[in-house]
């Protein structure tokens, strides 16, 4: 799907993870042209960008979901395009709040800017995973961690480190949350 796996561990489909080469294969790859090595991303995802397995190659299209949803979730002018990240029958669960559906996923995001006036997450590390491989297409689930600060309504900072578990599915030829769990420390 959006992570490779070296042939002989690969099933019967066309998604997987790959292993990165040894280093011997990687010393006898000769790396793309300049020009081809450079990739302009837009100005809000470059300053989303986290770390991924060295071990693994995860699909570009995955790295910039994951990208352009936080920039996203940190613009509460974008309510729309964050709630269109979510397949329709999605959970989402951040901290003890719940909703299911895009209904109530637009409350939920709604709600999240009551109190505050600006937010900024930072991404710390991914860690992508394709547990059901006989599903078709195989379900992309991954974990994250970063951290958070917001400035609130009624003055002061709230900051804190989270982590989520994300269920990621294809649909209508983009990436769609099916399930997104965030647990949060605020400090």
């Amino acid at each position: 799907m959006y992570l490779d796996i070296p042939t002989h561990h690969q099933p019967d489909f066309k998604y997987g993870l790959v292993a990165r080469p040894s280093r011997k294969e990687r010393l006898s790859i000769k790396p793309p042209a300049k020009k081809e090595r450079k990739k302009k991303k837009s100005r809000h995802m470059a300053n989303y960008t986290a770390s991924y397995p060295a071990t693994v190659t995860v699909d570009e299209k995955l790295t910039d979901f994951i990208s352009s949803f936080y920039a996203i979730s940190d613009d509460p002018s974008r309510n729309a395009e964050w709630v269109d990240y979510f397949a329709p029958d999605a959970l989402v669960v951040i901290a003890d709040k719940k909703a299911k559906g895009t209904e109530e996923i637009r409350e939920m995001r709604e709600g999240m800017w009551a109190t505050v006036t600006a937010r900024r997450h930072v991404l710390g590390k991914v860690f992508p995973a394709v547990f059901d491989f006989h599903t078709e297409p195989p379900q992309l689930e991954y974990m994250l961690h970063g951290s958070v600060e917001q400035e609130l309504k009624i003055g002061g900072k709230l900051a804190g480190d989270w982590a989520a578990h994300a269920v990621v599915r294809e649909e209508g030829g983009r990436l769609k949350y099916e399930l997104y769990h965030v647990y949060i420390n605020v400090r």
